[in-house]
């Protein structure tokens, strides 16, 4: 009987504690929307009675995690605590993410799979043991790269002499630019960049801001077109709101979003 009076006391408490759990998981989701979201404004975001109906008016890339989800996704990174922007159509984790190899003569080819956590430090080995074999020209592939993180965008783009600025970011607090990480292991001027119609997110970020500074030969097809940004919100349920917080554009003003990079070449 006993048992029985304290299971019944336990449901009772978790039925009063959820529904005000998830009122207050809600208004959190709706001031972070309300304040940050960059694309088309939700029309009924204050009606709304559940998290599922405000991301139902967001865009097909802002997602709400629970705190298992939450927990899931952060297991997928290469880092512990994900960068606070995203620019990917998946999560950037790749087994042997950065692969390498001698071509002809004196070319060496490295291929990137994702934008995942360290990519400068793994790039420059990778440079570094190809320069060794006698590479002086380079072809890197970003073919069928979905992305990965912003931070990694900018630490690839400081391996090319001649970029001076990674990006340009519209947000709802303005446009800013985005810093070049500069890396002492420069790639050579006339470097050829292969894309194609699956490089997405930081892929076209990199691709656009080479174009726009003429700083590499960009080659392929033409990108997917996913010019947005995603920005993780830490919820106090412990679960998290991955929501597009901005547009990029090349340096020079060159569009992304629906549009995709069309090559050089």
């Amino acid at each position: 009987m006993k048992q029985t009076l304290i299971a019944a006391v336990a449901i009772f408490a978790w039925l009063c504690v959820t529904p005000a759990t998830e009122a207050a998981t809600l208004d959190e989701v709706k001031e972070i929307v309300d304040l940050y979201y960059y694309g088309d404004k939700p029309t009924n975001l204050r009606n709304a009675r559940n998290v599922t109906e405000v991301v139902r008016q967001l865009d097909e890339y802002s997602v709400y995690m629970t705190p298992a989800e939450y927990n899931e996704y952060l297991n997928q990174y290469a880092s512990v605590t994900a960068p606070a922007q995203v620019a990917a159509t998946m999560a950037p984790n790749n087994p042997d993410n950065v692969t390498s190899n001698m071509m002809y003569g004196n070319v060496g080819y490295l291929k990137i799979k994702s934008f995942s956590a360290h990519l400068q430090e793994d790039v420059s080995a990778h440079w570094s043991r190809l320069k060794a074999a006698g590479a002086e020209r380079l072809i890197l592939d970003l073919r069928f790269n979905g992305g990965g993180y912003v931070d990694s965008a900018e630490q690839l783009l400081g391996f090319f002499p001649r970029v001076k600025e990674a990006y340009k970011l519209q947000t709802r607090m303005g446009t800013q630019s985005g810093k070049v990480v500069p890396a002492k292991n420069q790639f050579p001027v006339d470097t050829y960049v292969l894309v194609n119609r699956y490089s997405a997110s930081a892929s076209e970020i990199v691709a656009v801001s080479l174009k726009d500074q003429s700083a590499a030969n960009v080659v392929g097809e033409t990108t997917k077109g996913k010019g947005s940004v995603q920005s993780l919100f830490e919820l106090e349920n412990g679960g998290a709101l991955k929501l597009t917080t901005g547009h990029y554009t090349g340096p020079k003003g060159t569009p992304v979003q629906h549009k995709g990079v069309e090559p050089n070449i």
